[in-house]
């Protein structure tokens, strides 16, 4: 798991990102301690070959707000392969079964990009998202729909140069130090 989160009346979310081939449930609801997909089978069963608007392609993260609403991140970049085209999405859902979608177009979700975490302002009617692949964040406004990217290539939402070592042995992908860019985020 990657993201959990609580409802008021303690409906458990989780998610699974699709970092490998054997992810079965990208999003789930924790019942009698296994997990169920949610909000069905049909969501959580993305193929390459499948519409990825009507799919969890790779979910990140799942929060809940202040108004008891289940938010899920889908960056759409499974096993960090680059953002699968009509995948990057934010979808709200209110639990009663009423569901709206926030959908990221390639200016927003870069192909490099991987939306990592999101929070959400109700006051404000606005979402606040990192990018962890390309840097930066994505700031949405849930009344129009309307998304922007902000210090994209900032040195504040950069990963800092520095070597990492595990057990001895440099940290690499492919031959190269992985750089986690803008990671979480959080809300006064």
């Amino acid at each position: 798991w990657t993201g959990v989160a609580v409802t008021k009346t303690g409906r458990l979310f989780v998610n699974y990102p699709r970092w490998s081939d054997d992810v079965p449930i990208s999003v789930a609801e924790i019942k009698d301690g296994k997990p169920v997909p949610f909000p069905d089978k049909t969501w959580n069963a993305w193929t390459p070959d499948k519409d990825p608007s009507k799919h969890h392609v790779c979910v990140q993260s799942v929060t809940v707000d202040d108004q008891d609403r289940l938010w899920v991140l889908d960056p759409a970049n499974p096993k960090f392969g680059g953002v699968v085209p009509g995948g990057a999405k934010l979808a709200r859902h209110d639990l009663d079964g009423s569901v709206a979608f926030y959908r990221f177009g390639d200016s927003i979700a870069l192909p490099g990009s991987y939306l990592n975490d999101v929070r959400v302002d109700t006051a404000a009617q606005t979402a606040y998202i990192t990018d962890s692949g390309a840097g930066g964040l994505v700031v949405l406004d849930l009344k129009t729909g309307v998304s922007r990217r902000v210090l994209t290539e900032h040195p504040s939402t950069r990963a800092e140069e520095i070597n990492i070592t595990i057990e001895g042995m440099p940290w690499q992908r492919a031959g190269k130090t992985p750089q986690v860019h803008a990671d979480g985020i959080g809300l006064s």
